[in-house]
């Protein structure tokens, strides 16, 4: 977002300098670190080559954020004067009440967390009830494209994080499947909820809740690190999981086909078994396409940068995709595509077992991006490469 005007500002005081790389980079987030001694949460940057500003926004301590201002091509560097001035800017709000917290912008809203405790539709078990999940997730132009409660499917909850086939003190949990009495996940406490002119924070705890001979242990202590930037064209969100066992005996988390980070569709893309060799679905209908092209019928296990789901809502195709970052364990993370049903979810335990230790971080990033129309895959192979590879920065 380019910024024509702020207020009178100090004068600068160090120049900032991006490289692109070899990649083209467009309304990128860049991160750079800066030690600014005073309080500021924003501060401006100048580009030197035409005087347009745009803001930074501190994460933590002296790690700052931006989105570029305007394109940057293959190669090319571009410079910026910092300027110590707090910004105004409208940017991503955390709107919180006592059951979530809502992500918007000052006229869309983006997705909604739970805090509380969830109960299912009216006549529904219990046990599907449910906090720590992200539903409705929404595209730019506001169509819905998550589902917290499917009819045939409770235990699916929008955007969450289960792990299915598992191993504690010997004896099976099933953090997925609800309905088992094996265990479940739910939202523990608030760290931080707080808006931005670039991008909306959110840092929140769960816990992994296993049901052992009818008791309950905290088997894994959970937080979602959540950055939800500030762009209109696409929605754009990056969630960092960091997961520790917190008892002494490890939970192993077995070789199974699904388990991980989850995303169930909406409703209206929910379809029958598919007729044998069925490529695609009829109108309203869920779809896939992952960065290597594959569809549903071809793409199940398969190891994409990412992994799309889109279809029509309300008469208008729309849709979300969600990235892979090459620090992740086995990356490229095998991807479990449902045959007929409108999920998929990042399932390392395809390849084999792998154990989670006391005291040691278990650590998930995935960039989540929604988008009108049909995937583009130039342009989420663009948001991709940004995530995987982003630009230097430097100040000098």
């Amino acid at each position: 977002m380019i910024i024509s005007l702020f207020f009178s500002c100090s004068p600068p005081v160090a120049t900032l300098t991006v490289e692109g790389g070899e990649h083209f980079r467009e309304k990128t987030p860049v991160s750079f670190t800066y030690p600014l001694s005073t309080s500021y949460q924003s501060m401006i940057l100048e580009d030197l080559s035409n005087g347009n500003q745009t803001v930074a926004q501190r994460k933590d301590g002296d790690e700052w954020i931006f989105l570029l201002d305007s394109p940057l091509q293959p190669n090319e560097t571009r410079e910026y004067q910092i300027i110590e001035k707090p910004a105004k800017l409208a940017g991503v709000n955390t709107e919180m009440d006592q059951d979530k917290i809502t992500f918007r912008t000052p006229d869309k809203d983006i997705m909604t967390y739970y805090t509380s405790i969830q109960s299912p539709p009216e006549g529904s078990p219990q046990y599907y009830q449910k906090s720590g999940f992200i539903h409705p997730f929404y595209s730019p132009e506001g169509q819905v494209l998550t589902d917290g409660f499917p009819s045939h499917h409770m235990h699916q909850h929008g955007i969450f994080f289960a792990w299915t086939n598992t191993k504690y003190k010997g004896e099976k949990v099933d953090f997925w499947n609800q309905h088992s009495g094996l265990g479940t996940v739910i939202h523990s406490k608030l760290i931080k909820a707080e808006p931005g002119p670039v991008f909306g924070r959110m840092i929140a705890e769960l816990d992994h809740l296993a049901f052992p001979k009818g008791d309950t242990t905290v088997v894994l202590k959970e937080t979602w690190d959540i950055l939800v930037y500030n762009r209109e064209d696409y929605f754009v969100w990056d969630i960092t999981s960091k997961q520790i066992c917190q008892t002494d005996s490890p939970l192993h988390v077995v070789k199974y086909h699904y388990g991980g980070m989850g995303f169930r569709g909406n409703a209206s893309w929910d379809a029958p078994e598919p007729e044998e060799g069925l490529e695609a679905y009829g109108p309203g209908q869920g779809r896939f396409l992952s960065s290597e092209g594959k569809t549903r019928t071809n793409g199940n296990h398969t190891r994409p940068k990412w992994a799309s789901l889109y279809g029509e809502v309300d008469g208008v195709t729309a849709g979300l995709a969600a990235m892979d970052h090459p620090d992740n364990f086995r990356f490229p993370q095998p991807v479990r595509i449902h045959p007929n049903m409108p999920y998929f979810v990042f399932s390392p335990m395809v390849d084999g077992q792998f154990d989670l230790n006391k005291g040691e971080e278990y650590v998930s990033r995935y960039r989540i991006v929604s988008f009108q129309g049909e995937p583009d895959s130039e342009k989420l192979d663009q948001i991709w490469q940004d995530y995987a590879d982003a630009p230097d920065a430097s100040v000098r």
